[in-house]
């Protein structure tokens, strides 16, 4: 609703409200101004973002200090993006460095960039990233700073030191590589924060919702998918570092002449009809090392897969059946309602 404000003098005219609206103005030209700075203000800042909390307990605007990136802003939904499948470079290639000992060039530049842009993450977390807190938005560098040190700095801290770069300066190409590159694996313990924001994301910037038996589930495979990778690369590892003082499943299988795919294949085909608790038994297992690896492998499957799945599962189709019986009490209560009082259903 618009007024232009010659009309509204035109109003004021016609009732004589003329005079008592310029001495209105003239007895509160101060206030107006500061409320017409306020409000110029106010629309500046929900143009930049529409996450800002303009007011906090005594009514005073947040002002966001130059430099300062919102949790909303486009550079923020591309970096946490970013962030999420760094993540899953790292807890699915370190796995294969240990077990298949390859560091090549290409290997190592990948892994100097994922490790640099951490780095930047966690400078960024500390100086330049603002976040909401309790339904705030923190946005001086002090305070999110300040809350990001009481949180998750030290994990952080802690993954992104240097130890396979430095053990690569050394001549280390084989599995000790891997080995040093356990510190970043670490940041693992934050999956599930990564998997929130990507979803999150997913919900604000798009018309995608995604609802908690989705994300539920999502979790739940991708949780198999990535413990599939993990066993059969420790499958392979443990059968390539036997293989040559005694028989093991990749002497037995006459895999000790494939390549590394052929191999990593048929070890991925073991740890998944070994986790799902399927079981074909196709993959030999020869060595007490390779047995007693493979009952911690079906007691995992047994507790992700058996009972985690299946109680995903059940809770899905409990909820569903939850409300498909309160909207089939809303049908019947309407139905009644309008029998009782001879509404036309028409």
């Amino acid at each position: 609703f618009q007024l232009r404000m010659a009309t509204f003098l035109n109003g004021l005219d016609d009732y004589q409200l003329s005079s008592q609206f310029r001495e209105y103005l003239a007895a509160h030209h101060s206030s107006l101004q500061e409320a017409k700075a306020s409000i110029e203000n106010t629309i500046t800042n929900l143009s930049s973002s529409k996450m800002v909390k303009f007011f906090d307990a005594n009514d005073d605007i947040v002002k966001v200090p130059k430099g300062v990136i919102l949790p909303d802003s486009n550079f923020r939904v591309v970096w946490d993006i970013t962030l999420f499948w760094g993540l899953l470079y790292l807890i699915t290639s370190i796995p294969l460095q240990i077990s298949f000992a390859g560091i090549g060039m290409v290997n190592l530049i990948i892994d100097l960039f994922v490790d640099a842009f951490f780095l930047l993450d966690v400078y960024c977390r500390l100086r330049k990233f603002a976040v909401v807190k309790n339904g705030y938005l923190v946005s001086r560098p002090n305070d999110f700073g300040k809350l990001y040190r009481e949180t998750d700095f030290h994990l952080d801290l802690v993954c992104v030191f240097p130890a396979s770069i430095l053990a690569f300066a050394f001549g280390v190409r084989n599995q000790y590589y891997g080995i040093c590159r356990l510190f970043q694996f670490l940041r693992v313990l934050s999956f599930v924060k990564y998997l929130e924001g990507v979803t999150e994301i997913l919900s604000t910037k798009t018309r995608f919702t995604v609802t908690t038996a989705t994300l539920r589930l999502t979790q739940i495979f991708m949780i198999i998918l990535i413990l599939t990778h993990w066993f059969s690369c420790s499958f392979h590892f443990i059968g390539d570092q036997g293989a040559e003082f005694d028989d093991t499943w990749i002497i037995v299988d006459e895999m000790q002449h494939e390549s590394l795919g052929r191999r990593y294949l048929r070890s991925f085909y073991w740890s998944l009809y070994t986790i799902t608790t399927i079981g074909y038994g196709s993959v030999p297992v020869i060595s007490i090392r390779e047995r007693l690896f493979s009952m911690l492998a079906m007691a995992v499957g047994a507790v992700i897969c058996d009972a985690g799945l299946t109680a995903v599962l059940a809770s899905i189709l409990q909820n569903k059946d939850k409300q498909a019986g309160t909207n089939n009490r809303r049908i019947q209560c309407t139905k009644l309602f309008m029998a009782t009082n001879d509404v036309d259903e028409r």
